[in-house]
């Protein structure tokens, strides 16, 4: 019992974030003072402080330069102009700052000009952190490369004033209360970064803020040292620095990788909206498609409407197809209601639709029984029959057109043969994929993937055999669900 009470806080202070967090924080501070622990021991005993110094500070211009290159790609893609202003300071610091520091502690170069060089980018670092820290838009453009060319003078013109008069320059440049002052207003402008990213929760911009911080702290330091030359204290501050340029890369890291994720978001619904709109846009397609049929079926048939010997046959077609078509308008595509499913007679629906076509002039023929029965709508069937006997106008036009129906065991058979080139050998799987069509002939490609899709949703199938050595032509046959025979039939009007 005492164990569970004891086990069960420690479960809920280890659950919670901001635990975590300063847990992680605190591996950090101890991950760096063993680095400055092995930085200070072994170091020292066995190689030159030197050239151990000389390799922190190559290891941190990588690493911030590396930064520099991640924060200025999350920067656009994000659109971030904090984080556009923060891969500018870092561009300057990884560039400029690291190298003068380490020129003039090698002593490789005129003091004066160092001095002044460093001075003035230590400055223009200052005032692009205020710029991160306010994040108005960044320049872009011919804009921006004015500012970079401005400021690549202004620090070269003072180069060169540092070495036309070395002893004014190095008394100003040198001064341990300018180099104070603006190291300290370096960090707490860094610092302030980081207050306001800790209150948007923005822990990336938190990291990176926090380590320019740190590397403004480790500045004040050598400032206060006095700039001495002996190289122990310089090795102390490079290894600060390149714990500093750490923590930056891993925040730059974490905010590239976040941009990175952000795009892949955005990608994703951008897709999902295409991908919709191809929906939207093949449905349109049927039912344009559909309705371009419909109306092909019945525009013989309107101008033998007035006349006084109507068939009645044909009366009933054109009835059956205009509640067709007012159905595709009023729910085009897949909105569509799905229709009532029942047992329905095969010869009339054939018989309507062979009526519309003889009417506009083509050579048709019909064998069906009229006592034949399927399982299913009779408007799918309709819609069936309606694009295979456009495929044949189309594609054998002037054909005579043979279509017929019968029963085979739990089936009804629906073949239809015309006598044009047919399908090519080899092609006839191809023929039912969408937007696969003959360009001699035109057509949208829809015909047959539709019927498909119908038939398979019905139970049914379609196939299309190429021409045989008996004789040219296409020939499509649709099966259809058969009415069992024991099945009792409902009263149906004439017709039905």
């Amino acid at each position: 019992m005492w164990l569970s009470r004891i086990v069960r806080p420690v479960r809920l202070l280890a659950s919670s974030p901001a635990v975590r967090r300063v847990v992680r924080r605190v591996l950090f501070v101890l991950a760096a003072g063993a680095i400055v622990a092995v930085a200070f021991s072994p170091l020292q005993s066995q190689l030159p402080p030197a050239r151990v110094a000389l390799v922190l500070a190559l290891f941190t211009a990588v690493g911030g330069a590396a930064a520099a290159l991640l924060a200025l790609l999350a920067a656009r893609l994000t659109a971030d102009s904090r984080t556009g202003w923060l891969s500018t300071v870092l561009g300057c610091y990884s560039l400029v700052v690291i190298p003068t520091t380490m020129i003039d502690t090698l002593d490789i170069a005129p003091g004066s000009v160092v001095e002044v060089v460093h001075i003035l980018v230590c400055c223009a670092v200052v005032v692009l952190l205020l710029a991160a820290l306010v994040a108005p838009a960044p320049p872009s453009g011919r804009r921006a490369a004015v500012v970079a060319l401005g400021g690549a003078g202004m620090v070269g013109a003072a180069g060169v004033l540092a070495a036309v008069f070395p002893a004014a320059a190095l008394a100003i440049a040198a001064s341990q209360p300018v180099g104070l002052v603006v190291a300290l207003a370096w960090t707490g402008v860094a610092t302030a970064i980081a207050e306001l990213a800790a209150e948007q929760r923005a822990w990336p911009v938190w990291h990176v803020a926090g380590g320019l911080a740190l590397l403004g702290i480790a500045d004040a330091g050598r400032v206060l040292a006095g700039f001495s030359p002996e190289v122990e204290l310089g090795l102390a501050w490079s290894t600060v620095h390149f714990l500093a340029v750490g923590l930056v890369l891993w925040g730059t890291l974490r905010l590239a990788g976040d941009a990175l994720n952000r795009l892949s978001d955005e990608q994703a619904a951008h897709e999902a909206e295409l991908q919709q709109a191809e929906i939207c846009l093949a449905r349109s397609a049927v039912r344009d498609h559909e309705l371009r049929n419909g109306l092909a079926g019945l525009a013989g048939a309107t101008s033998l409407m007035s006349s006084d010997s109507v068939d009645p046959r044909l009366t009933s077609a054109v009835a059956a197809e205009l509640c067709r078509l007012e159905e595709l308008l009023q729910a085009p595509g897949d909105h569509r209601r799905p229709p009532r499913r029942s047992t329905y007679a095969v010869g009339p629906v054939l018989e309507g639709l062979v009526a519309l076509r003889l009417v506009t002039g083509m050579d048709i023929r019909l064998d069906a029984d009229r006592e034949l029965r399927a399982v299913g709508s009779s408007a799918e069937l309709a819609q069936v029959v309606t694009n295979l006997i456009e495929n044949a106008a189309r594609h054998a036009p002037g054909s005579p057109v043979q279509l017929s129906a019968f029963r085979d065991g739990d089936e009804i058979v629906i073949r239809m043969r015309d006598q044009g080139p047919g399908v090519p050998p080899g092609r006839e799987q191809a023929v039912f994929e969408p937007w696969v069509r003959d360009e001699r002939a035109g057509g949208t490609g829809l015909g047959l993937h539709i019927c498909r899709r119908i038939l398979e949703d019905a139970g049914g199938s379609i196939a299309v055999h190429s021409p045989t050595p008996r004789g040219p032509g296409c020939t499509i046959v649709v099966r259809l669900p058969a009415e069992p025979a024991c099945a009792p039939r409902p009263f149906l009007a004439a017709g039905a």
